[in-house]
């Protein structure tokens, strides 16, 4: 990706992986589609921009100066299409067990128990496609596994669609 003509001091990328933002010493901030390779927004400060961050509807910048900026923007210019999520399962070390399974909406930061619907897709994708368990599913998994429509709902908070990945992490 070219843009800046100083050192990249800064990257973040969106949750679903479609957008990315990279700051720099050049004292701007490009927000990328990583799909085209293509700049949708250049921002420029009165300072390098030494550290980014990518909220469902916002951008935080730090600045070189010791300034802090938040652009709010819209969401369609974040999270392109239908917002992708995936579902995960955390070794709680206090506890010495599993946490419940949850997902987080990359729009709104809501986080959630994936809906039964979902689970059952993903057993039934992870059954059909015969994996072992030392198989990555994110590697193995045919094409066809990523485009199923069960793997479709919403946001139990905002209503959005999200598309959650076929796998459990």
């Amino acid at each position: 990706l070219k843009g800046h003509t100083s050192h990249v001091w800064a990257v973040a990328l969106t949750a679903d992986g479609k957008r990315a933002i990279s700051g720099s010493g050049d004292n701007t901030c490009i927000l990328w589609d990583l799909q085209s390779g293509e700049a949708l927004a250049r921002i420029v400060t009165n300072s390098a921009i030494t550290s980014g961050a990518i909220y469902p509807d916002s951008i935080l910048l730090g600045c070189g100066s010791g300034e802090v900026m938040f652009l709010f923007t819209d969401k369609e210019l974040l999270h392109p299409g239908i917002a992708i999520t995936t579902i995960r399962q955390i070794w709680d070390f206090e506890l010495q067990q599993y946490q419940e399974l949850s997902a987080d909406c990359p729009l709104c930061g809501h986080r959630f128990a994936p809906p039964v619907s979902v689970l059952e897709t993903i057993e039934k994708i992870t059954k059909k496609a015969g994996l072992k368990p030392e198989q990555s599913p994110c590697l193995e998994l045919p094409d066809e596994a990523w485009e199923e429509t069960g793997l479709l709902s919403n946001c139990p908070k905002c209503g959005e669609v999200l598309k959650f990945n076929p796998f459990i992490a």
